[in-house]
């Protein structure tokens, strides 16, 4: 029958639909789709069996992650030689993964309160959220990427994370998201289905601050018709906007001047030849005058510390110091936890104070490690 025809039709389009979504990150910016993206998993999730609910979402799910993880592909098989269809099945893998867990936040809300008390599950909806995408980042050694609260890092809602942190903005959009859901729960589908892509387009093409007002103005014309739904969405926007107030952080006393120095060194030979390396960034650097920092990458001097700071490291530092620049690099260094443990580390320093580092302890796999080594050794040598 049509309608047979139809539910399949709709399963094949939500990778599709899902993969839109990662318009909400960088380099596109369409932050509005931060909100849209939970909202459309609640729509997609609420009709039908709860069964066929969760399978429906988590199809909408893997294709947001397979547009946002495709860069394994040049991680692994330009750079590291992998088959190339291996890496597609990685990034297949990996991204039904991680799309079980937008897909048991629906799952859950609908298996237990099945859509029909709204203040019950506009709590509920939110803290799943936020306690599956934390627990996405630890699990297994964790893969957090694409949380969804990064996506609004330029907006208001971004701006709260000084105190709140960034899973805490993945909820709140899963709050209104949710709100909205409620409000508009009794339009028929299609329309609902009209207004959404309305609204993606829009946020694509104006700020995202003019969609945010035209979702609190609704908000505002619906609090007469679901009073207790509209006033707490009210509410949260308040405390929204008073976390987001500047008086949480403070001014710089004057402006600074910063110059970003990427060398763009091929990473086949960056390891190979390092002193490449070390050329290029003395050399892109040593002109530099009007700037008060410089920053250069992750890794940007292929080596530990140790073996490049006194040749090389600290007579450059001299010669910035007496500019008045100050440098922000990336190197591996040791730790010394006892005169037998020690631990090497992927590290930031200002190299004018070398023993102050920011040590990076959550490495990203297949990016930076391979993941269950002890488990997959044969597996990876074969490949």
């Amino acid at each position: 029958s049509w309608s047979s025809v139809r539910s399949w039709i709709l399963l094949l389009l939500l990778p599709g639909i899902g993969a839109v979504f990662v318009g909400a990150f960088a380099p596109f910016y369409f932050e509005s789709f931060g909100l849209l993206f939970p909202l459309t998993l609640l729509l997609v999730g609420a009709q039908g069996s709860t069964r066929r609910a969760f399978w429906r979402v988590w199809l909408t799910a893997l294709g947001f992650f397979i547009a946002g993880v495709y860069w394994i592909y040049f991680s692994m098989h330009v750079y590291n030689g992998l088959d190339a269809w291996l890496v597609y099945a990685m990034i297949v893998v990996l991204s039904a993964y991680l799309a079980l867990f937008p897909a048991l936040s629906v799952w859950v809300v609908r298996r237990y309160w099945g859509m029909q008390k709204p203040l019950a599950v506009l709590l509920a909806f939110p803290a799943l959220w936020i306690l599956l995408e934390w627990l996405r980042s630890w699990l297994f050694t964790g893969f957090p990427w694409l949380v969804l609260g990064y996506s609004q890092s330029n907006t208001l809602v971004g701006q709260s994370a000084a105190v709140f942190g960034v899973y805490a903005v993945s909820g709140l959009l899963a709050f209104f998201a949710e709100v909205v859901y409620w409000l508009f729960r009794e339009t028929p589908p299609r329309w609902v289905w009209c207004a959404l892509i309305a609204v993606a387009l829009l946020g694509m093409l104006t700020p995202s601050y003019v969609v945010a007002a035209i979702g609190l103005a609704a908000v505002v014309y619906h609090a007469f018709r679901r009073a207790r739904v509209a006033w707490a969405a009210l509410g949260v926007v308040g405390i929204v906007v008073v976390a987001a107030l500047p008086h949480w952080g403070h001014d710089l006393p004057a402006r600074i001047r910063v110059a970003l120095v990427q060398g763009n060194i091929p990473q086949e030979i960056k390891y190979v030849k390092p002193e490449i390396s070390y050329a290029r960034y003395l050399k892109l650097t040593s002109p530099l005058k009007d700037v008060d920092l410089v920053v250069w990458p992750e890794t940007s001097f292929p080596n530990f510390l140790h073996r490049v700071e006194n040749e090389i490291l600290a007579p450059f530092d001299r010669e910035l110091q007496a500019k008045n620049i100050e440098l922000i690099l990336g190197i591996q260094v040791w730790h010394k936890f006892s005169e037998t443990d020690q631990v090497g580390y992927n590290a930031a320093l200002r190299l004018s104070e070398r023993n102050r580092r920011y040590y990076k302890v959550h490495l990203v796999p297949f990016g930076e490690y391979m993941p269950w080594q002890s488990l997959l050794a044969d597996v990876y040598k074969a490949v």
